[in-house]
């Protein structure tokens, strides 16, 4: 039996945690400028229900959290893989009518990471493992995969391993699942800004944005979170976020960052407008 222990290091958490706030972060500014035009006591309640949205979405982002921090364990052997954690319920995937897809994240060169998605009937389960420093443990799992479900036929990305059953060893290990990709900073780093002008133009369209100091203000917000979104996003990229190599990002990392910029200039194109009007 091979048994293999995940765990997560607090530093990957702590990213996904303040970038997810920047995020949750925008939708204040629009409620706000609606409650101030709306006013009376319908604005009141508008504004009420802000800490009531912020507390469950905290709530969503902690209890994520919470659960993602818990190591997970996977055992192979003859008999299938058995899988227990993040949470209380344990898993095992038989061989039979097992079923596994390889995804492979390359960054100008050589597979950095690789991410196991096994299937048996309507469950499933993911195990990502950084090539750059768990390479034989990758091949290991491949190795147990090709001698115990040779009928599977893994897809994917199937040549970034060595599919060799004579690998398949017993055997116990612990290893740190791979960080979050510059790709998940990189979306983060463009949905603040796309969002920030989502509801920019939401408001103009619904008609709320009536007086030009608070127009001003809902644009000025936008603004300063959608540079804090891109430049916390870009420091993150810029650390390195696959296990403990850093690399440069890719083009898509790169695209992103700039479609982020371009989504703050049209921010500013949105103050402008409300300042000449």
């Amino acid at each position: 039996m091979y048994r293999l222990r995940v765990e997560s290091s607090p530093e990957t958490w702590r990213a996904f945690r303040w970038s997810l706030y920047l995020l949750l972060l925008s939708v204040a500014p629009l409620q706000i400028a609606g409650a101030v035009s709306v006013g009376g006591r319908f604005g009141i309640v508008i504004v009420g229900l802000l800490p009531l949205m912020y507390a469950m979405s905290v709530f969503g982002v902690e209890f994520t959290i919470h659960i993602g921090r818990k190591p997970q364990v996977f055992e192979f052997s003859a008999d299938g893989i058995q899988i227990e954690g993040p949470g209380a319920v344990s898993r095992r995937f038989r061989w039979q009518g097992f079923r596994a897809k390889l995804r492979v994240g390359v960054r100008r060169g050589a597979p950095t990471s690789v991410v196991f998605r096994f299937r048996s009937g309507t469950r499933f389960r993911i195990l990502a493992i950084d090539l750059l420093r768990h390479r034989e443990i990758a091949e290991t799992i491949a190795g147990y995969i090709t001698r115990y479900a040779p009928e599977a036929q893994p897809s994917g990305r199937i040549e970034a391993l060595r599919w060799d059953p004579s690998v398949a060893t017993d055997g116990s290990v612990s290893i740190l699942a791979p960080s979050f990709g510059p790709l998940f900073f990189a979306n983060l780093a463009v949905s603040g800004p796309a969002f920030g002008v989502y509801l920019t133009g939401s408001a103009f369209v619904l008609g709320l944005v009536t007086d030009r100091v608070l127009g001003l203000m809902m644009v000025g917000s936008y603004l300063v979170l959608g540079v804090a979104q891109l430049a916390y996003c870009r420091r993150e990229i810029r650390r390195g976020t696959i296990g403990a190599t850093v690399q440069p990002p890719d083009w898509r990392t790169e695209a992103r960052l700039l479609a982020g910029v371009a989504f703050l200039g049209l921010e500013g194109l949105f103050g402008l407008r409300i300042w000449l009007a």
